[in-house]
Order: C-alpha cells, then sequence, then structure tokens
C-alpha cells in the first residue's frame, strides 16, 4: 500500500498500523505519490485530502488516469460533507476522517486490497478463459478441415487438445476467490 500524506504523524501511524499486514510505501505530496504509482505496483492508497502542492482531489484525479481500478481510501483532518462527495464522485474506495480508529483504518484497507486482488484475479481468469475458449475453437476447425486427409493418431491428438482445453476453461472460475491473507501484498 502507498500512504499519502504530508504531516509525519498521521503517514507514520498508518504505516505502523498496516505494516504488520502488508508492504508500506509512504509519500509526502502528491506529486511523489504519482511517481512512485509509476515506479511500483499498489493495491491500495490512502490519500490526505489537504495536501501542499498537488491537493488530495487533484491527486486523486491523476490516480486515476494512472490507474483506473486502484482502491484509494481518503484519510482527512479536514472533512466535510462536500469534500467527501467530491471524493466519491472520483471514485475513492472510502473516506476516514482524522484522528482515525486503527482498526477501522485496518478493516477498511483490508477490504480495498481484497477487492483490488479481486478484480486482478478476475481479469486473469477471464483471459484464460477467453484463450481456452480459442484453443479449443482452432482445434476443431483443424480437425474440420484436416480431419479426413490425417493420420488416426493426430486426428485423436486434435481431439484430446480440443477436450483438455474444455475441461481446463470449465475449470476457471467465474468469480475468483477472495486472498484471506495479504501477507506480503503492496
Amino acid at each position: 500500500m502507498l500512504v499519502v500524506d504530508d504531516e509525519r504523524g498521521p503517514r507514520e501511524s498508518l504505516r505502523l498500523i498496516m505494516e504488520p499486514h502488508m508492504r508500506v510505501l509512504t509519500a509526502e505530496q502528491g506529486e511523489q505519490a504519482l511517481e512512485t504509482l509509476r515506479r511500483q505496483s499498489v493495491d491500495v492508497v490512502t490519500l490526505d485530502l489537504k495536501m501542499p502542492g498537488l491537493g488530495g482531489p487533484k491527486t486523486l484525479a491523476q490516480i486515476r488516469e494512472l490507474d483506473p481500478d486502484l482502491e484509494v481510501v481518503v484519510v482527512t483532518g479536514y472533512g466535510s460533507y462536500e469534500s467527501a462527495i467530491e471524493m466519491l464522485r472520483l471514485r475513492a474506495a472510502d473516506y476516514i476522517t482524522k484522528p482515525f480508529d486503527a482498526g477501522r483504518v485496518l478493516d477498511v484497507v483490508r477490504r480495498a486490497a481484497e477487492r483490488r486482488q479481486a478484480k486482478r484475479g478476475g481479469l486473469a481468469n477471464d483471459v484464460l478463459r477467453s484463450l481456452l475458449d480459442e484453443l479449443r475453437e482452432e482445434t476443431a476447425a483443424l480437425e474440420m478441415l484436416l480431419g479426413p486427409a490425417l493420420p488416426d493418431p493426430e486426428r485423436t491428438s486434435l481431439e484430446r487438445i480440443r477436450l483438455l482445453a474444455g475441461a481446463l476453461r470449465d475449470l476457471v472460475p467465474d468469480n475468483p476467490v477472495r486472498p484471506r491473507d495479504l501477507e506480503g501484498g503492496a
């Protein structure tokens, strides 16, 4: 995860809360956070609302350009109804006010990391299912096109490949399992 806050106290508090559960990177300002995100893959960002330079809303908008699915949790000491609406409009995953409760932060960040990893797993499963469908279709087309001209061993091999692709495709879950243990994630 990436903790973005211009104040050292909240930044270090979040790091200490989350470090036993995942790898934690920190940034003091929005520009530094964006540079980190260009170099590192993370699952969750906690983002302060009021920072010098590039503030929270502009940072979140640029994060969305870099990675539309990144989970961003706003953690702010300047919470208001208007700012909460603005952050949710920019698709912030959650909105927490300072001083924050460590248990609530841990719960919110864990759920956000699970959603992120489930999205990643879902995409991989979609790609795998698509490739297996394509393999099955290609082998069926080869069987039809070359079937009569193929010797029995090759025809049997093509049929086995098609059946295996179909069986593997059926094993790939449509709904990825959510990871229970986030150790080692960022």
